[in-house]
């Protein structure tokens, strides 16, 4: 019958074209050595098709303990910005806290040096409404850390800026480094 198409040619055209409510791979870094932070800059241009943005991590860091904290920075900012509320638990002791004022957003615990070897913590970020200039930027992440201090973490936060994202740097909290094999993946909801 003219016009119609093999299911095996319409399904391999419908796998190339992802649809308006799924996360799009802009970029990913693996680090080959040790580095002390990483960046996704020139979101303007390179993530323009898109109305919010998330970040995948899988991490681990070489400060000389067995956990440590991550931060990061939007546009380079290092102004008292920043607002960063949490819940985190360990199987044992539940904790919660607030902040606000804070020159960082804080991403919290990963695996450093003398936890389990070869553990890396993962992390999902959500930047909601990136490049909007009319409000405050929220975001919204979930952290996850196994090895030999175990925790999770429910976070979310403020960067009191209408400025559209264009950069977004990875820090580990002491100056340490982000060890080889750490994985920065960049993704793009067009919502």
């Amino acid at each position: 019958m003219p016009g119609l198409i093999p299911w095996g040619i319409w399904a391999a055209s419908k796998a190339t074209a992802a649809a308006a409510g799924d996360y799009e791979l802009i970029t990913t870094t693996v680090l080959g050595s040790s580095t002390p932070s990483v960046t996704f800059s020139n979101l303007g241009t390179v993530a323009a098709a898109y109305k919010h943005l998330q970040v995948r991590m899988t991490v681990r860091n070489d400060a000389a303990n067995a956990t440590n904290y991550g931060s990061f920075r939007i546009n380079g900012d290092t102004g008292s910005n920043y607002a960063n509320h949490r819940l985190h638990g360990n199987g044992s002791t539940p904790s919660s806290g607030a902040d606000s004022g804070s020159s960082t957003m804080f991403i919290g615990d990963f695996p450093a040096a003398t936890n389990t070897a070869s553990v890396f913590g993962a992390m999902i970020i959500d930047y909601l409404d990136f490049s909007s200039t009319t409000k405050n930027k929220t975001v919204r992440y979930f952290i996850g850390q196994p090895g030999s201090s175990s925790s999770v973490r429910l976070q979310s936060g403020l960067w009191a800026s209408t400025a559209a994202i264009t950069s977004i740097s990875f820090a580990v909290q002491d100056g340490s480094n982000w060890v080889a094999n750490s994985r920065f993946s960049l993704y793009g909801l067009r919502g």
